[in-house]
């Protein structure tokens, strides 16, 4: 409906973003303090943090592993909509352009629904017959109950700065990819959608860039 032109559905469309991105803040907020609290009953934390690991190399546990890459990127793509909305809502292109950028957040959060990155310990070796109360019985030793840590090829400056830069570039070249779709669907396929993504595209061909050179600098490190 909001494709049509109804102002009604837009308005409620633009209401449920925002209301996804808090909500994406709050996750983002929660799971660092499981990381920095060292809360080991999360399965993720168990598997990327430890109590020996030492900042900052304990907050690129956040996304050192698939569950938490996937959330970071997620959260990426949320906040680049939230600057992208008001440019679009002003220069008319709202409805076509973020019915396909919110698609493909969409995309990103059933990724996160299926990679759970708040899964306990007791569930996700449940096959392996681990209980909530073997967990409890091991919590109060600490030399057992101090997580895996982060991978040594991991520890080194460049993860602290190489997965955002990356993800920013990954994320932006959705918002031409978006204006695109919305220019075939509207037949409005004339050089105007182009003229107002080419900054967009720019600033995310500077991201993968940047991003690409710092990997091959962080391979020549290890």
């Amino acid at each position: 409906f909001s494709l049509r032109g109804d102002k009604r559905y837009t308005v409620v469309a633009r209401s449920g973003y925002y209301s996804i991105c808090g909500g994406l803040l709050v996750v983002a907020v929660w799971q660092m303090v499981n990381i920095v609290t060292h809360n080991f009953d999360v399965s993720y934390v168990y598997g990327y943090s430890s109590r020996e690991l030492a900042p900052p190399f304990l907050y690129a546990a956040y996304y050192a592993g698939q569950e938490g890459s996937f959330m970071l990127w997620t959260i990426i793509k949320a906040a680049y909509g939230v600057v992208l909305l008001p440019y679009v809502r002003r220069n008319g292109y709202e409805s076509h352009v973020m019915v396909f950028y919110t698609l493909i957040l969409s995309f990103l959060l059933l990724k996160m629904v299926v990679k759970n990155p708040f899964a306990f310990l007791w569930e996700t070796y449940a096959m392996d017959g681990t209980t909530r109360e073997y967990i409890d019985s091991i919590r109060i030793d600490l030399s057992r109950y101090i997580g895996n840590g982060l991978n040594p090829v991991l520890q080194i400056r460049f993860i602290m700065i190489h997965p955002p830069i990356l993800y920013l570039g990954y994320v932006g070249m959705t918002v031409p990819f978006a204006f695109a779709l919305a220019a075939l669907i509207t037949g409005k396929v004339e050089d105007g959608w182009l003229h107002r993504t080419r900054r967009w595209t720019a600033v995310a061909w500077g991201f993968l860039t940047f991003g690409i050179a710092l990997g091959g600098w962080w391979s020549y490190e290890v």
